[in-house]
């Protein structure tokens, strides 16, 4: 994602910054600050500034789950019967922790959730769900799309 400086609380270079980072977050400070054309000092204490006002809110890594035997992802769309944050929070931590999460959004809708996951085959994608979804009684309906792709 592009971030653009339309409506946005910071200034031209902050948004260069991230933009630069969100193409590649493992960029060193000094090539960094070459492309958005600042002292490697003065981008540091920028990226600082990000992560301190909490807009970065960490580093991560894109992984390539194809190449280390995780070539099944899907996304789960989960419907609840309780949506309230004393059933939601823990719910998310619990299939947080179950391994093979890539990631969990909080969604409106007709769903609840959307739960990415990536696993070895489809018998796996189908213990998974059994296991650590349908199997809990707040859940009402699982559906599952297999991604066949994924463009970042």
């Amino acid at each position: 994602m592009r971030i653009s400086n339309k409506n946005s609380v910071l200034d031209d270079l902050d948004i260069e910054i991230l933009n630069q980072l969100n193409t590649d977050a493992s960029v060193a400070n000094s090539r960094l600050a070459e492309i958005v054309g600042l002292a490697a000092s003065t981008t540091l204490m920028r990226v600082r500034g990000l992560v301190l006002r909490g807009v970065i809110r960490k580093f991560t890594l894109d992984v390539d789950y194809n190449k280390i035997g995780l070539g099944v992802q899907a996304i789960v769309f989960l419907s609840l019967r309780r949506q309230d944050e004393v059933t939601m929070q823990p719910m998310i931590e619990r299939i947080s922790s179950a391994g093979n999460v890539v990631q969990i959004f909080h969604v409106s809708g007709n769903e609840d959730l959307l739960i990415h996951v990536a696993v070895s085959d489809s018998e796996s994608l189908r213990e998974f769900i059994q296991m650590h979804l349908t199997s809990d009684p707040n859940v009402r309906n699982a559906q599952t799309h297999l991604i066949f792709g994924h463009t970042r």
